[in-house]
C-alpha cells in the first residue's frame, strides 16, 4: 500500500509517496485529485505533525485535503 507524506510550501503543496513519487500542486483540489489518481486515500495521506519536528500542513489545509480525498473516494471523481 502506497502512502503519502504531505507538506505545505510557499507556493502550494508537496507530497512524497512511499514509492518515491513526488507530487507538487498549487491547490488542495489539484493535490487531492493527483493523490487519488495514485491510490492515496484519506487514511494513507499523512500531513505531518509539527510537535514531532515535521514540516506540517496547517490544520485547515490538512482538514480540507482529507475531506476532498473522502469526497473523491465516495464519488469516484472530481467535482464538476
Amino acid at each position: 500500500m502506497v502512502e503519502a507524506r504531505i507538506t505545505e510550501t510557499e507556493t502550494g503543496f508537496r507530497a512524497v509517496l512511499t514509492d518515491g513519487t513526488k507530487i507538487v500542486a498549487a491547490t488542495i483540489p489539484k493535490l487531492a485529485w493527483a493523490l487519488f489518481d495514485y491510490g492515496i486515500r484519506a487514511d494513507t495521506a499523512h500531513c505531518g505533525d509539527w510537535r514531532e519536528g515535521e514540516q506540517a500542513m496547517t490544520a485547515g489545509s490538512a482538514i480540507a485535503l482529507k475531506v476532498e480525498l473522502r469526497r473523491l473516494n465516495s464519488t469516484k471523481g472530481p467535482a464538476l
